[in-house]
């Protein structure tokens, strides 16, 4: 599952997307 970088959250996002793997 890859999440769209949004502005603010993008690393958090980025972070909890590679978790989710």
């Amino acid at each position: 599952v890859i999440l769209k970088p949004d502005p603010g959250n993008s690393q958090e996002l980025y972070i909890r997307s590679l978790s989710a793997l």
